[in-house]
């Protein structure tokens, strides 16, 4: 996760997850580890927590790399194409309403159960589309002579005497 403070072009980089882990029940996890930096494009870093357990704090990895880091979005049950009638409907019909809850094995099948229910009425309810476009987002530099270059060609166009 990344977002630019623009005065000085400097931006941050973390994981977007807790990093502290108070022992304190009534206390919250809270992100307090990240990197700063000032040139780096953020489509050549990754960030990660490190999970080892010594202490109650996580600390963040950051690996640079000299190509672009491809990310994946994240998965999702649902989409601007799921009809939620037919979620509704399917979720209906396969729930069941009173699952025995009398072991822990009882209540383990019962929440996998519900579970399964849930993610094949999204998938079922959800069109896909054939072919979905992959875009690489292009380090900033790119993107500002890119930017630039649209503008020069506007200006070249419009005015027939530079020609």
């Amino acid at each position: 996760m990344s977002s630019y403070y623009r005065p000085n072009n400097y931006s941050f980089l973390s994981t977007g997850s807790p990093t502290y882990w108070p022992t304190d029940t009534n206390k919250t996890p809270d992100l307090l580890d990240v990197f700063i930096t000032n040139g780096i494009s953020t489509n050549y870093a990754e960030v990660e927590s490190s999970y080892e357990l010594t202490s109650d704090h996580s600390p963040i990895i950051a690996t640079l790399s000299t190509a672009i880091k491809n990310r994946q979005p994240p998965p999702r049950l649902h989409t601007s194409q799921t009809c939620w009638e037919t979620y509704k409907n399917i979720i209906r019909d396969n729930v069941d309403l009173k699952p025995k809850l009398k072991t822990r094995e009882d209540i383990v099948t019962a929440t996998e159960d519900f579970i399964s229910t849930i993610q094949q009425a999204a998938q079922l309810a959800t069109l896909t589309r054939a072919h979905q476009c992959t875009s690489t987002s292009l380090p900033l530099d790119i993107q500002r002579m890119v930017a630039f270059k649209r503008t020069a060609r506007a200006i070249w166009q419009k005015n027939p005497r530079s020609r």
